[in-house]
């Protein structure tokens, strides 16, 4: 009988840690959410919502503006950088052409 009584209590001994662990992670997501660094969960606001839950490691704490606000800003940047690299590969010389730096910049751009 004291066998299956340490095994119910080893069990709930890791439930609760993982338990606290999530906590943890998700008090760790609130404060990255508060200081603006946070990385919205693209699932989350979704019909079906985020299958990690817990375990997410994207912000669960932004509101669906804020997730649209960022996702516009991200695709910008992105939108940007594509747009410079353009720039530049089109101000590679013709000798440089088929150096390695031009086949980089071509497969970014892309």
């Amino acid at each position: 009988m004291c066998d299956t009584e340490d095994h119910a209590t080893e069990a709930v001994v890791e439930y609760c840690k993982a338990l606290i662990i999530r906590i943890l992670r998700r008090q760790a997501m609130t404060e990255l959410h508060l200081s603006g660094d946070c990385k919205p969960c693209q699932t989350y606001h979704s019909r079906r919502g985020c299958r990690w839950e817990w375990d997410c490691h994207f912000c669960h704490v932004c509101s669906l503006d804020e997730f649209r606000i960022k996702r516009y800003h991200a695709k910008q940047k992105l939108r940007a950088k594509k747009r410079l690299i353009r720039n530049i590969s089109g101000l590679v010389p013709d000798e440089l052409r088929g150096s390695p730096l031009s086949s980089l910049l071509d497969s970014e751009s892309e």
